[in-house]
């Protein structure tokens, strides 16, 4: 496998630093890390070979992974727990977290679910969601997965980078970077 590459620039007009990493010319994953705020901003195109329910199904599995794994709960500081859903459609949705739980989870039965271009999903730990700036529902040719979050979750974002990536590396590779580059915070 080729080496990753790691680009960075500072963007001074959203006071953060902007990095790609790469393998060969091939993105893997973007990253914005603000260090004022102290929080990194994560996103990556997806394989198109999947459907979304078997995305949100690896983002549940990820939200339980930062759940039980000894992350900090942010609480009313972090990210309010709910879950957001855009479409062409309908207004803005919110629904409860508890919306997530279960083999089929009650959020598969909503209306919005069939056509969203947004599913953003706050926890207390992280928010991650499933979007297409194509103007249209979220599809895997087109959508992207995110997570933001104020601490370094970088072993299971990791993995989940790994396992939904368009171009992917193994997660081995990816969590030193996520690590020592996405998660490290200058306070400045």
């Amino acid at each position: 496998m080729n080496p990753l590459t790691v680009e960075a620039k500072i963007d001074p007009d959203f006071d953060c630093e902007r990095f790609q990493v790469k393998v060969g010319n091939h993105g893997i994953f973007n990253a914005d890390r603000y260090d004022k705020l102290e929080f990194s901003s994560v996103f990556w195109p997806v394989q198109p070979d999947r459907s979304k329910e078997s995305y949100f199904n690896r983002l549940v599995s990820f939200y339980e992974e930062l759940k039980n794994g000894g992350f900090k709960d942010y609480g009313e500081r972090g990210f309010s727990g709910k879950i957001t859903m855009l479409t062409n459609y309908f207004p803005r949705i919110s629904l409860p977290l508890d919306y997530l739980e279960g083999a089929q989870p009650q959020l598969f039965r909503q209306p919005c679910w069939r056509d969203f271009r947004l599913c953003r999903v706050d926890t207390p730990y992280a928010t991650f969601n499933m979007e297409d700036y194509s103007e249209s529902e979220w599809k895997s040719e087109t959508g992207i997965i995110g997570v933001l979050s104020r601490q370094d979750i970088s072993a299971p974002l990791a993995g989940l980078i790994s396992d939904t990536a368009r171009y992917s590396a193994p997660r081995e590779q990816l969590q030193p970077i996520l690590a020592e580059k996405i998660y490290v915070f200058r306070n400045l």
